[in-house]
């Protein structure tokens, strides 16, 4: 086990940064598990899974980020979603319906809090937010941190998370994450993936993350930019990635029936994604922050590479 390998920095309430160093940049590297729908207290969550990727979160000195619906919370009497087997048996019957589904997850996520970025809202969040005046995730992030001793961070439906790797003693490298936990039904055929060329057309950032849909790809597309260096101009073109994280609720089961089924929906695939950041040399100037404003030009950039939590 490794203790985590970075600093957060909370500057508002949506916008985070991450502080890495890198003794020896050739050989650098920092994992993130980003992951989202979750719907911890539905009975088809998988909670295996959702352990079996945090304990390597943890094994790596990894950290990790939520972007949304890491409940479920339609199993109220109130709610008209209400379906008696879409309730665990522990809740049930409490009295107390999501003060208990809250108290459970604080329990079960407590150990990981050292490693955690931040926690986002989903759907499910804010319906409860609108409907009952309730914030779940404010409530979970509280009862996470009276457990853990380590404060947790809450996040917003959308937000910022900057990661900043100091190297050479003064200088830094920048690498920004967009997350937006998603809208709309994602398409049948297209798997949400037109969306990409909307987000690119109004954020600036190397990688935007979006859930909701339950889908997962990684999609590359690339940006023009002019940058000055030294009186002369270049014409560089950037990644920007976009990613698309699945769901720890397997709704399919042997595709019997169920709103999922008989809405005619497909199979969904399960777990999460992983991020890997490493340092890459660089002939020109990239995202540079200096610690001491002293003009020095870095000679690495953050990138990224995405694969399947397995």
């Amino acid at each position: 086990m490794s203790d985590p390998k970075h600093e957060v920095i909370e500057h508002s309430r949506n916008i985070h940064q991450v502080l890495l160093e890198a003794d020896h940049p050739e050989t650098w590297e920092h994992w993130v598990l980003l992951a989202s729908d979750r719907h911890h207290d539905n009975p088809k969550a998988d909670w295996d899974l959702e352990r079996k990727h945090l304990d390597q979160v943890v094994a790596r000195g990894a950290s990790w980020i939520d972007v949304g619906d890491l409940f479920d919370a339609m199993g109220g009497k109130w709610d008209p979603r209400h379906s008696k087997g879409e309730v665990r048996e522990e809740y049930a019957m409490a009295p107390d319906y999501l003060d208990a589904i809250v108290r459970d997850a604080a329990k079960f996520y407590a150990p990981y809090s050292k490693h955690l970025v931040a926690i986002g809202r989903g759907n499910h969040e804010q319906s409860i937010l609108k409907r009952h005046e309730v914030d779940l995730i404010e409530r979970l992030a509280a009862h996470m941190s009276q457990i853990s001793g380590h404060r947790v961070c809450s996040g917003g439906y959308g937000g910022f998370v900057r990661f900043s790797v100091k190297f050479h003693a003064t200088e830094v490298s920048a690498f920004t994450l967009r997350y937006f936990h998603g809208s709309g039904g994602g398409g049948m055929m297209s798997h949400g993936t037109l969306a990409t060329r909307r987000m690119a057309s109004w954020t600036d950032a190397d990688v935007i993350v979006c859930g909701h849909t339950h889908d997962q790809w990684a999609l590359r597309l690339q940006r023009e930019t002019l940058e000055a260096s030294k009186g002369r101009f270049h014409v560089r073109l950037r990644d920007q990635w976009h990613i698309r994280t699945p769901t720890y609720k397997q709704e399919w089961n042997d595709g019997y029936a169920g709103w999922h089924i008989e809405t005619g929906k497909p199979p969904k695939p399960t777990g999460a994604t992983w991020m890997r950041l490493s340092l890459v040399r660089v002939e020109a100037p990239e995202r540079i922050e200096s610690t001491k404003g002293n003009g020095k030009r870095a000679r690495w950039r953050v990138a990224a590479q995405f694969m399947e939590a397995m």
